[in-house]
């Protein structure tokens, strides 16, 4: 009796849980939306967004919206970060504006990189990213 109780309880949890997923992926569909599923499990590193690797501009619309982007890129390495987002662009692979932008003062010394196919600039000191910009042309 007492095995019968914990497999009705424990299928019952199981079922809420997938209720739950269910209806978060039903509110938030779109892998552009922070606070998708999608998004959510790839920035905790728990689930691998092939779609976000290939072409970034999901990532960078819900980055932009992301409260914590920051703990998405600062700290980390460059290689860190290309495993994450694919190869980063150097500022002269980029369009005039940006490549200008990357020249400012308050980076020199500093090695810039970007998220490739989106505007969002990392500035690395000492290999570690200390910070992340959004440039708007």
């Amino acid at each position: 009796m007492r095995a019968k109780k914990t497999l009705i309880w424990l299928s019952s949890a199981v079922g809420a849980f997938a209720v739950f997923v269910f209806m978060w992926a039903e509110m938030y569909p779109s892998p552009a939306d922070p606070k998708s599923i999608q998004y959510v499990l790839w920035k905790a590193d728990i689930y691998r967004v092939e779609a976000y690797k290939s072409d970034n501009s999901a990532v960078s619309e819900a980055m932009v919206l992301d409260r914590h982007r920051d703990d998405l890129i600062l700290g980390k390495s460059e290689q860190e970060l290309s495993k994450r987002f694919g190869r980063l662009a150097r500022p002269d692979e980029m369009s005039p504006e940006f490549r200008d932008f990357a020249h400012d003062a308050r980076w020199k010394g500093m090695k810039i990189r970007y998220i490739k196919g989106t505007a969002w600039l990392i500035a690395f000191d000492h290999e570690k990213a200390v910070d992340l910009l959004l440039v708007k042309g």
